[in-house]
């Protein structure tokens, strides 16, 4: 079966909290996409049903990224993120913020002005679309 292993910590001066947290279902969702710069609203197929998401990590390397969901006119949602940024999103782990709070998701576009790779993978139930 499949796990992600999602992991965050928080360091100051004098002490270091670390939180990790292995999620295991039946499915896994992957994206990989190299985007040239100047790209609008590239559309990917990635079918993503909220209630079965368990776990989903989203990494933009290389320029700012804007990710809407299922439309580009009245997206269900939509994520910014910055280069370099990673997003971390458990529901079995408490770790995070759901990227996705509205809607199932259908398709992704991925808008960048400067250029990107993204990367995206999530564990999910096995009823996922």
């Amino acid at each position: 079966m499949p796990t992600q292993t999602v992991s965050v910590t928080a360091t100051s001066a004098d002490l270091q909290m670390q939180q990790t947290t292995a999620v295991t279902d039946v499915q896994s969702k992957s994206v990989d996409k190299t985007l040239a710069p100047s790209t609008t609203n590239y559309e990917v197929d990635c079918v993503l049903t909220r209630a079965q998401i368990k776990a989903i990590s989203m990494q933009s390397i290389g320029g700012d990224l804007t990710i809407k969901t299922n439309s580009t006119s009245a997206p269900g949602d939509t994520v910014t993120m910055t280069a370099g940024q990673v997003w971390l999103w458990s529901s079995t782990a408490g770790v995070g913020t759901d990227p996705f709070p509205t809607a199932d998701v259908t398709k992704l576009y991925l808008t960048t002005t400067a250029g990107t790779t993204f990367n995206l993978r999530a564990i999910v139930t096995a009823t996922n679309g």
